[in-house]
Order: C-alpha cells, then structure tokens, then sequence
C-alpha cells in the first residue's frame, strides 16, 4: 500500500483555523487579510472540545477602521489524512457574503459543529476601491466528469460540486451527499500544469492527477483543467482514464 503527502497543507488564505489545543478551548481568533490589507477577524468558540469534532459559533468582527462594503468567505474542511483513506471528511461547507460592514461590526456566520481545522477563503473582499482579490478567487460551479474503461468499455460519470477558491488559486470543490461524498483539491492556474487530489467517501475511487498529464485553460468566467488520474493506493484501480474539471462563475 503506497501513500502521497496530502496537498490539503498550503490551502489557506489567510490561515488555516486549527483547534489543537486540550478541551476545553473557549475561543481562537483568526486574522483575516488579504495581502498586507486587513478584513477583520473570524472567531470560532468551542463549546466542547473532545473528540475530532467542536461545537461552535463561527463569528466575523471587523477590527479594522474603515467599512468593507462586501466580503465573501468561504470556510471548509482542511482536508482527509490520506493515511486512513477510508475515513469521511467533514461535511462542512459555509459560503457567505457579508455586506455594509462599518468598523466594529459583528456577523454570527454559522453555529452548530465544525471539524477541528478549518481552511478559510476570501473569495471577494472589497474595501471600497474595487475587489482586492485577484481573478482566480471566487465562487464556482464546479462540474467534473470522469472517463473510466472497463472490459475494454468506456463509461463515464458526471458530477456538479460546489466550489470556492482563494486569490493564490487554491480551491477545495464538493458535495456531501451521503453516499455520494466527493471532495477535490488543487490550485487553479491561468494556464500550464497543476496537481489534484480526488477524495470520495469510500476508498476504491481516491485518485491524484498524473503530473504532466494536467493542463488548466483560463477563460473569462470559466477555468477548464483537463488529466489523467493515477489510484491513491496500488491495492485499487479506480483512476480515471481521464477526467475534465469545469469551473463557472456562481
């Protein structure tokens, strides 16, 4: 059984929101920015701190001194340690815009449970000079659809994930439809090579894409990235032939 180093490491933005420390943990405060430009803070409170999983509030607070007319956030799961290839990841996917934020302002964006690390996305944030993150952050749509032979038989499965990515390009797209559980990470590129780890909730489909196989096509409203797949663990065969992963505008 062969494993890879997991790509989920260099998904964050601003920071990876990691609770780590012994139960109870009352609060941790996340700085939020992008570039050198601060956005406030998002405050995650702990409730119960046993297990892999917290009860919590997520809390945005703009601790800066000026009105952020919009900003949207996108929080989701760090990832899946590829080690223990059958676990689930967390069902977690927030996408919120928050908008006419005056200095102090406080925003409840979600209560309820949250895994143990969070990755946090700015998918827009304007201060009130325009959008301050670059053309490949955002909210997609993300469509992949994957080519499998069997018996000499080409079949091929569709699926529509929701997807956020941040202003590096790093993005996290899925869908948590038990059992229909798919998670994909990358980083998106206006052109040339990049890399992704396929993640469903059983372990015969994890894959990653072939390196030197992957192209990504850059368009107005759209990003193409186009591969091959190449099985997580030796024990399966479950990779694509190839596969073509379709991002629109939401």
């Amino acid at each position: 059984m062969r494993f890879r180093a997991p790509l989920i490491a260099g998904l964050c933005l601003a920071g990876c929101l990691s609770l780590d420390a012994p139960a109870p943990t009352p609060s941790v405060d996340l700085p939020i920015a992008v570039g050198t430009v601060s956005l406030g803070t998002l405050t995650i409170d702990a409730l119960d701190g046993t297990g892999g999983v917290l009860s919590t509030s997520i809390t945005y607070r703009n601790t800066t001194p000026r009105t952020i007319p919009t900003l949207q956030l996108g929080l989701a799961p760090a990832g899946v340690n590829l080690e223990f290839a059958c676990s689930v990841p967390f069902p977690l996917f927030l996408d919120t815009t928050l908008v006419n934020l005056p200095p102090g302002a406080v925003r409840v964006i979600a209560r309820g449970s949250a895994p143990r690390s969070l990755n946090v996305y700015v998918t827009r944030a304007d201060t009130g000079g325009g959008n301050l993150v670059g053309p490949l952050a955002g909210r997609w749509t993300a469509t992949l659809r994957q080519w499998f032979t069997f018996g000499g038989v080409v079949r091929d499965s569709t699926k529509v994930l929701r997807s956020v990515s941040n202003d590096a390009g790093t993005f996290i797209a899925s869908r948590f439809n038990d059992p229909d559980t798919v998670m994909v990470t990358g980083t998106l590129r206006q052109s040339g090579s990049t890399s992704l780890t396929h993640w469903p909730g059983r372990c015969a489909g994890q894959w990653f894409s072939l390196p030197g196989f992957v192209t990504t096509q850059a368009l107005p409203d759209s990003i193409v990235v186009r591969g091959r797949g190449e099985a997580a663990l030796t024990s399966e065969l479950a990779a694509p032939d190839s596969f073509r992963l379709s991002f629109t505008r939401r």
